[in-house]
């Protein structure tokens, strides 16, 4: 899946600096030299994306996200309009890249939760380029749209409270759907 293939790839690079760019999205020809030039602003700790130009069947919007991390970080425990950094955006010092490896236990989001594992150690700076540098399409084969999407957000959500809490999370989104029919009223809260 996609998270061992992105930790294959790590482990390969020989680079200072890690650029996460997908397949099937493009970015501005001058997206690395500005993220890199304000990665070293803060040299092996901050992690800088960027805005994004969204693209939907043929419409086009821009997506603004804050600048800081403070403004960036506070968006992460939100229920709703929780992107504050895009995942595929970001440009990460490679040490932190191999410290945090993506976790395949997420068939989804595992950017997602690469990015909350990151701000949750305390050893990370988040900051974004208020400029979009990178083009991101919505395929309607793109992991929006799969049917286990909803679960694998829901189980996402569910291993940051635990380990916020400093309780052990379910190893799959199996055993927590299945721990959910167990237990309506937690189902129900979900």
């Amino acid at each position: 899946g996609a998270a061992t293939s992105r930790n294959i790839a790590i482990g390969m690079s020989r680079g200072e600096y890690i650029a996460i760019q997908d397949a099937d999205d493009l970015c501005d020809p001058t997206r690395i030299e500005k993220q890199l030039a304000k990665a070293l602003k803060n040299p092996g700790k901050r992690v800088v994306g960027c805005q994004v130009r969204r693209v939907y069947r043929n419409r086009e919007c821009i997506v603004k996200v804050p600048e800081h991390h403070e403004e960036i970080t506070k968006g992460f425990m939100r229920l709703l309009n929780r992107t504050t950094i895009v995942a595929g955006t970001i440009l990460a010092p490679a040490k932190l890249m191999c410290e945090f490896p993506y976790r395949s236990r997420f068939s989804e989001m595992e950017d997602w939760d690469l990015l909350l594992c990151m701000d949750e150690s305390g050893k990370v700076e988040f900051y974004n380029i208020q400029e979009p540098l990178y083009t991101y399409f919505i395929r309607t084969k793109g992991s929006l749209f799969r049917s286990n999407f909803l679960n694998q957000n829901i189980y996402l959500r569910h291993c940051q409270m635990m380990r916020r809490r400093g309780l052990p999370e379910f190893d799959t989104a199996e055993e927590f759907l299945a721990h959910l029919d167990r237990n309506l009223f937690e189902r129900l809260k979900w």
